[in-house]
């Protein structure tokens, strides 16, 4: 837990009430502080190494202050610095953090070779491989197909380049649809991706589950990464899992400047997964699906929203509402600001279900 507390309306903020805005800009306040440390520690370690530029070793400061999310993600990564890295990830990662050094000013562009350009980048070093875009004025995101975590969930049967191609009108559909289907949704996605990782499909019927089924997830260190498959390509599914990780995100934010939980000994059932989970896991189903909950309710109000719906509504509503009733019987657990989000929810949830 970080030291100090973030801004006010923590509750709101979590239940999609209130702008993620200032809670992101302090949390980016502290991130800096712990990823400077952690790159001036790793400094003495890994000088000798061919690509101790890609992490800024000799600027700190400068990289450790960018807010694009790959930043984070490398930078966090040497808080173990004790650790050896994994040199694929290494590798991956060095296209864009030299993209982000150009961008910069740390390094000049005739100086270095194979990296990314960053879309918006005032500097595209010669032979760089552009980034493509998804989505239009104020809500874009990144498609990256330069991460580590792409190999760990591949399917080497799959062509990534028909994977980005069909993200790429995908993911612009589903923007249309979640700014059609409330701006609290569209707000937060854009405040909180800003980088999609394309993930290649598997083939669910391998772990017991649909054949087209969506797989996502996000790391806690770096809000505005996604990592999604398109299951089966759809913009209203595929705006239900922007919203998803985007909640997701929101929450490790705000648990990373105030308290959530105070008893993580205890296990909970969970209508979202088959073993017992801890008080924290559960807090981040209410959240995230009660932002699902939320999307759906609104974007089944559109004329061309699909037949399954209110459905979805519905299904969404009683999970929730399940989920809330088991954390209040362990209040003992949860901090007053998860209470009042989980208060929030249930009341919320039992109103959709009662057609409000």
């Amino acid at each position: 837990m970080r030291e100090h507390a973030g801004p006010p309306d923590a509750d709101a903020v979590l239940a999609g009430d209130a702008s993620p805005g200032p809670w992101l800009d302090r949390w980016w306040v502290e991130e800096t502080a712990l990823r400077t440390a952690a790159l001036r520690r790793a400094a003495d370690v890994y000088s000798d190494h061919w690509w101790s530029v890609a992490f800024a070793l000799d600027a700190p400061e400068t990289f450790a202050a960018l807010r694009h999310p790959v930043a984070g993600m490398l930078g966090r990564s040497l808080l173990d610095y004790d650790r050896p890295l994994d040199p694929d990830a290494v590798t991956s990662a060095y296209p864009m953090a030299m993209a982000m050094l150009v961008e910069a000013g740390e390094v000049r562009p005739d100086r270095v070779s194979g990296c990314a350009y960053l879309p918006g980048s005032r500097v595209a070093p010669p032979g760089a491989r552009p980034l493509p875009v998804i989505g239009e004025g104020s809500w874009t995101i990144e498609i990256n197909a330069c991460d580590p975590l792409l190999a760990r969930f591949a399917d080497p049967r799959d062509d990534l380049s028909t994977t980005r191609a069909a993200w790429a009108g995908v993911g612009a559909a589903a923007g249309q649809v979640l700014r059609r289907a409330g701006s609290d949704a569209a707000a937060s996605v854009a405040a909180l991706t800003q980088v999609l990782v394309p993930l290649r499909q598997r083939d669910g019927r391998i772990i017991g589950r649909p054949e087209f089924e969506i797989q996502s997830c996000s790391v806690s260190s770096a809000p505005g990464v996604v990592y999604a498959s398109l299951g089966r390509p759809d913009p209203w599914y595929t705006a239900e899992v922007l919203v998803h990780e985007a909640t997701h995100q929101l929450v490790e934010v705000v648990a990373a400047l105030t308290p959530l939980t105070q008893d993580d000994t205890v296990r909970l059932p969970s209508p979202w997964k088959e073993e017992p989970r801890p008080p924290a896991a559960l807090l981040h189903g209410i959240a995230a699906f009660g932002a699902v909950m939320r999307f759906w309710h609104r974007a089944g109000r559109l004329p061309d929203a699909p037949p399954a719906a209110p459905d979805e509504v519905s299904r969404r509503a009683r999970q929730v509402l399940t989920a809330c009733a088991t954390a209040r019987s362990a209040a003992h657990a949860y901090t007053p600001v998860a209470l009042a989000m989980i208060e929030q929810r249930t009341v919320e949830a039992a109103g959709v279900l009662g057609g409000r």
